[in-house]
């Protein structure tokens, strides 16, 4: 297998139309995506997707994979992602040594499994079943953790956690025998966070297996107690510059991915950042032969995960921290944790192992993956949130999460199921406690927003033989196309609405034009008559033309004709319209 080598950059989405507008720069090497970022997303980004790896090798990394879950893995996320990677054509596949989320419900964060024999076991039978599910060889990335929730019996830290987790590692990548995704950042984060040496831990790792390094940056929380994050949204520090060197230099070329996921620069200054981290590369490289071992001795390890007196079932563990998570009082475990699990419904053993790490380190995940949920459901639905207000908005939520939770692996797919769950709410007046009713058009704008962004993503379809335009002909809208109908104007209201929209039930045709740009038209009720006949009941010309008339009580007189004509004729300029079939 021919892997590349050298410097490369995760492709993020907010960045591409940069990336694809000039040339690839020397000293980027390949680019990585999430498949989770671009399954099941339209407009331009499969061309350019195609164009991308037309310039430079792309390699996958997914997010979603939930090979630690104790509930299974996902049948059907399998199959969508083995038909995403066989499009694509990657010979191999990287995730996460983690589980997001159980029970249907995905926590869109990478949750830390106990470093116990059962969990090993488990996990690494869970994975050599993905691996035969996905059909291609895969290799899984070591963590960042904040807590190590039930692998500590007796609260071990520092170099005795590190040699737990490197024998958990040990274990689960040889019973399943994949590959390891060093990720570099993540070891300096859990050293700095939980105080052990960063190149004793790296000298201990099966080397051997690794496929691929990740760097990137993380940032200090002073609301976290401190901990260092692993955001993805700083530069590579030079800690991590440093220990990156040091390990090319012990393995020779391979793949280093820069991640940068928020607070994202411009792209020629991450361009810039990459050629800074190849020239490091290079030197590692260059100096291998100066330096024979770039790391200590490597200790022994027993090779085999320590037994556990108190091994608890994972599913136990998994369930006590989702609801520390979901539930709205969960900040009440600082008062009692051990009591606070017990009064859920876990056992004793899970209760105990959960109550031996420090509170603040378990709610941190609790802080993290609420804060996420509430800025995507933000970022997609932006003149709701404005509308409801931010803190009745969060307060939404949050109820959301505690009742529902997010079920699709799809960031993009939460604010749907938001919606869905906060319209009999908002329409009946329900509100979280001390927070205003939402108006009785939040719904409308709600909608409106999540029908332009099922636009902007609908998936591109070939299009039909076009033929003459005749009578008998059926009219081919864009793919994206629809019609959406609503009580208010609500496509009147700015971005951040300070008025109510006007109480006028309107019919709107949203689009996107051949520049790819979502466009929205408000129909009149000739025009809202002819699109729904077309577009929704597949009807011919004629029959469309008979619908509106019959909708509208107009007579088919030359003039009503002329209107038709001129309307067809509109829709067509505008790109929301391909031709006839």
């Amino acid at each position: 297998m021919n892997r590349p080598t050298g410097i490369g950059l995760g492709l993020r989405w907010g960045f591409l139309d940069e990336a694809l507008a000039e040339p690839v720069d020397p000293a980027l090497a390949f680019f990585e995506i999430s498949p989770e970022n671009y399954m099941r997303r339209g407009g331009y980004f499969p061309a350019a997707l195609a164009t991308m790896a037309e310039r430079r090798p792309l390699l996958t990394h997914g997010l979603m994979l939930n090979v630690g879950a104790a509930t299974g893995l996902d049948a059907a996320y399998l199959a969508e992602l083995r038909a995403f990677l066989d499009e694509l054509g990657v010979a191999e596949h990287t995730d996460h040594l983690c589980w997001t989320g159980r029970d249907g419900v995905c926590l869109h964060d990478l949750l830390p499994l106990p470093f116990t024999t059962g969990s090993a076991r488990r996990v690494a039978d869970q994975i050599r079943r993905a691996q035969d599910a996905l059909a291609r060889p895969l290799a899984l990335e070591n963590i960042s953790y904040y807590a190590a929730a039930g692998a500590p019996p007796g609260g071990d830290r520092g170099p005795a956690l590190a040699a737990r987790e490197l024998e958990f590692l040990h274990e689960v990548l040889t019973r399943a025998d994949v590959g390891l995704l060093l990720d570099v950042n993540n070891v300096v984060v859990n050293a700095i966070n939980h105080g052990f040496d960063p190149d004793a831990f790296v000298a201990d790792l099966p080397l051997d297996r690794v496929v691929r390094l990740h760097v990137a940056g993380g940032e200090v929380r002073p609301h976290l107690g401190g901990l260092l994050i692993d955001t993805h949204g700083a530069p590579v520090s030079p800690s991590v510059r440093a220990l990156m060197a040091r390990v090319v230099a012990r393995l020779g070329p391979v793949p280093v991915l820069y991640e940068r996921d928020h607070n994202i620069p411009e792209y020629a200054e991450l361009v810039a950042e990459v050629r800074e981290l190849a020239a490091i590369y290079e030197a590692a490289l260059a100096g291998r032969a100066a330096i024979p071992t770039a790391f200590p001795e490597r200790h022994v390890l027993s090779g085999t995960v320590r037994e556990d007196s108190r091994e608890t079932e994972l599913d136990d563990l998994q369930r006590g921290l989702q609801q520390l998570i979901v539930r709205h009082d969960g900040e009440r475990l600082v008062s009692g944790p051990v009591e606070w699990f017990r009064a859920r419904g876990l056992e004793q053993a899970a209760s105990a192992a959960l109550a031996e790490v420090a509170p603040e380190r378990l709610l941190v995940y609790r802080q993290l993956i609420r804060r996420q949920v509430r800025g995507v459901l933000a970022d997609l639905l932006p003149c709701t949130a404005a509308a409801r207000g931010q803190a009745a908005f969060d307060a939404d939520a949050d109820a959301w999460l505690a009742e529902v939770g997010p079920r699709s692996r799809l960031l993009r797919d939460l604010p749907a199921e938001f919606a869905a769950w906060a319209a009999s709410r908002w329409s009946q007046g329900h509100a979280p406690q001390d927070m205003p009713e939402a108006p009785s058009w939040l719904r409308d704008l709600a909608r409106h927003e999540l029908l332009a962004h099922e636009v902007g993503t609908a998936p591109l379809r070939p299009s039909a033989p076009e033929r003459p335009f005749a009578l008998d002909a059926r009219i081919e809208f864009d793919p994206s196309a629809r019609l959406g109908r609503f009580a208010f104007a609500v496509h009147e209201l700015p971005a951040t609405p300070d008025l109510a929209p006007r109480r006028d039930p309107t019919a709107l045709l949203l689009y996107r034009d051949r520049e790819h740009a979502v466009r929205t038209l408000h129909l009149s009720p000739l025009a809202e008559a002819l699109v729904d006949a077309l577009l929704h009941r597949d009807a011919t010309v004629e029959q469309a033309v008979r619908a509106a008339a019959e909708a509208t009580g107009s007579a088919l007189d030359g003039e009503f004709l002329g209107r038709v004509s001129v309307l067809l004729a509109d829709l067509g300029e505008r790109g929301a319209v391909r031709g006839a079939r």
